[in-house]
Order: C-alpha cells, then sequence, then structure tokens
C-alpha cells in the first residue's frame, strides 16, 4: 500500500484511478535494469486525462490535469 501512495503522490499514477502515466521510454524495452523507468513523473499528484473528464469544474480546482497520457489498461 506504501508504494502506491508513493507512486501517486510522486504523479506516476493517477491520483483517482491509479492508472500509471507513459513516460519517454514507454515503447522501448529494458536491455538494462538500470535503464530509465518507463513511467512518467509529474512531481506532484496528477489526474489523467479520462478522470479529467469526469470532473466538475469545482472539483478540477483541487487537481492537476496529467501532461501525458496514461498506458490505458
Amino acid at each position: 500500500m506504501g508504494e502506491i501512495a508513493d507512486l501517486i503522490i510522486d504523479g506516476q499514477q493517477c491520483d483517482l484511478c491509479g492508472c500509471h502515466f507513459k513516460g519517454p521510454n514507454a515503447d522501448k524495452p529494458k536491455a538494462n535494469p538500470k535503464d530509465p523507468d518507463p513511467y512518467w513523473g509529474h512531481g506532484h499528484p496528477a489526474t489523467c486525462w479520462d478522470c479529467w473528464k469526469e470532473l466538475t469544474w469545482d472539483e478540477k480546482k483541487s487537481h492537476a490535469r496529467a501532461i501525458v497520457p496514461t498506458y490505458g489498461y
């Protein structure tokens, strides 16, 4: 549970649905375990584009919209 919370706080997962955000290396296979993570970290909690569409105007004031798409599981 603590790992998921850390990912949400760092903005690697949507703060509402938990989907992972695609990083710049998302489509490349990891040849080396030390390669950058395929997830994007916003540095703050972020809401994915699908969840953003569902929020009301007032709810959007307390959320930050993501700047990259999700994997869309």
